[in-house]
Parts: structure tokens; C-alpha cells; sequence
């Protein structure tokens, strides 16, 4: 995706892209439901996968399996960091750490299927994390990281690695990149 397609799907929003998905009679694959910590925020960008699963009863607590740490080194810029924790909210599977170094290394925000944690640090911090609350408990004591890269599933939405992601506080709305071109050309007529 070039900078004038980011462009122009953010232009469009995600409300835009969902009924130009609609006219085109295309799979419907939205999120909604999630909060917001930057509001204002409109991110559009490639999704990077991590799916994390609970740890088995043998592995030691202490043992960090977890490996979300990494995204920032592992994504490019302009990704969206996609985090599938099972939407768990007991547990935290971001906090400001990794969104700092998200945003520093230029990615565009993240999708969390589970809590976060530094709420009020990452609402400061202005890098767009859609979310299903907060929780203080990091998720390296209960979690484990079982892919990186791969398919998952979030609210009933498969979300493939390099599919499109266009959120912003109205919903998230992910596109097929064999899709992407038929939905830019629909979003600007």
C-alpha cells in the first residue's frame, strides 16, 4: 500500500470503506465494540499478527512467553500491530511500553483482542490502540506467545497478515489486499 492509498482510505474512514465494501457486495469484515485511546486518530495500514494463548499448567509463572514485546522490531512501518489475546480482560496484553516503541518505530497503532494497561499513559501518548478495556495484570504471567504472522481470529473476523486495517472511532474495517484496489477505486468515486 503507497502513501496515496493510505491517503485515501483515511480520507474515507472506515465508515466510508464499509459502504463502499457494502456497494460492492464484498464479505463484510468489521470490528466495532472497541475502544479508542486516541480518538481523533484514523490509522490505515497492513495488519502484522501475533495471536498469545494461555500458558499450559506446567510452564512456571515467572517464565516470560510472551513475545508481543518484540512487534516493534519485528513489524514494519506503517503496520498495524494486531494482538490476539482471546479478548481476555482479566489479563493485559499492551501497555505504554510497547506502544511507545510501536510508534516510534512508525507503526501506524494497534489492534488489542483483550485489555491494555498505562490506560492514562497510552490516551496521552496519542498512538491509536483499539482495545476491550484495562487490567493492571501483565499477561506474561498467564500467556504465551503460539504465533507470529499468522491468521487470527478477532470478534469473529479472520485478520491475515498484509490485510488492510482502516479504524478510527467509528469501527475498524479490514480489507483483503486482492480487495484493496476495487475498494480504492469505489471509495473515490
Amino acid at each position: 500500500m503507497n502513501e496515496s492509498e493510505r491517503q485515501h482510505l483515511a480520507r474515507a474512514g472506515s465508515s466510508g470503506v464499509s459502504d463502499a465494501m457494502e456497494r460492492l457486495d464484498l464479505p463484510r469484515a468489521v470490528l466495532a465494540g472497541f475502544d479508542l485511546t486516541a480518538p481523533a486518530a484514523c490509522i490505515t495500514g497492513p495488519a502484522f499478527t501475533l495471536r498469545q494463548v494461555p500458558k499450559p499448567g506446567d510452564a512456571p509463572r515467572a517464565d516470560r512467553l510472551v513475545r508481543h514485546g518484540e512487534v516493534a522490531a519485528l513489524a514494519a512501518p506503517g503496520d498495524v500491530a494486531v494482538i490476539d489475546a482471546g479478548g481476555r480482560r482479566d489479563i493485559a496484553a499492551w501497555g505504554l511500553n510497547h506502544a511507545t516503541r510501536c510508534q516510534t518505530a512508525g507503526l501506524q497503532g494497534a489492534l488489542i483482542h483483550g485489555a491494555v494497561r498505562d490506560l492514562a499513559g497510552l490516551r496521552q501518548l496519542g498512538f491509536a490502540v483499539f482495545h476491550h478495556g484495562a487490567s493492571p495484570v501483565a499477561s506474561r504471567w498467564d500467556m504465551q506467545t503460539a504465533e507470529v504472522g499468522g491468521a487470527v481470529v478477532v470478534a469473529g473476523v479472520t485478520i491475515r497478515p498484509g490485510d488492510i486495517l482502516v479504524g478510527d472511532a467509528d469501527g475498524l474495517v479490514v480489507i483483503a489486499p486482492a480487495q484493496l484496489a476495487t475498494v480504492l477505486a469505489e471509495v473515490r468515486a
